[in-house]
């Protein structure tokens, strides 16, 4: 059987242990999802609502990800941690040099990326009713419907945007 992974806390850029090498991988197929779904929507996804506007970064992506990252990648990396599906083998350690100073990072390999995604794309097909008012579906179709409802405001300048509500 394979050894537990312990989670420490946070830190990126880069990720310095398995957890969190899991985490910035699945944030970062996440966050290209929802600029897809803001493009779909008719909306520029470098505007930005909680996130400062910025053309290096899509801010309104990362605005419409907080809603749902603990539920769709912070659940998933932990559930897949905790069920040891993701193990010490499946992280990649990369020394490098950055600005004079020794900087290591590490990655996903390449079956702990297939296996994140695998459990990613399970949890956005999973169906769940009354996260948004009067809508079901599955946790893919609620991003493209919130994305949907960010665009409307723009269009309807009373319109009362509401997020996802989660128990």
């Amino acid at each position: 059987m394979a050894a537990a992974v312990t989670f420490d806390g946070r830190s990126r850029r880069p990720p310095r242990d398995l957890p969190n090498a899991a985490l910035s991988y699945g944030y970062a197929i996440f966050l290209s999802e929802c600029v897809g779904v803001l493009h779909a929507a008719g909306i520029e996804p470098s505007l930005g609502i909680a996130h400062t506007p910025t053309e290096k970064r899509s801010s309104l992506a990362l605005d419409l990800m907080e809603q749902f990252r603990p539920l769709l990648v912070d659940q998933t990396v932990m559930v897949l941690l905790r069920t040891r599906k993701l193990w010490p083998e499946h992280a990649i350690a990369e020394a490098g040099a950055g600005g004079g100073v020794k900087a290591w990072g590490v990655w996903l390999g390449g079956d702990g990326k297939r296996i994140l995604v695998d459990a990613y794309e399970a949890a956005c097909q999973r169906s769940i009713t009354g996260a948004l008012p009067g809508y079901s579906g599955s946790w893919r179709r609620h991003i493209a419907q919130s994305a949907q409802m960010l665009a409307r405001p723009i269009a309807e300048p009373d319109y009362q945007w509401q997020g996802i509500t989660w128990r």
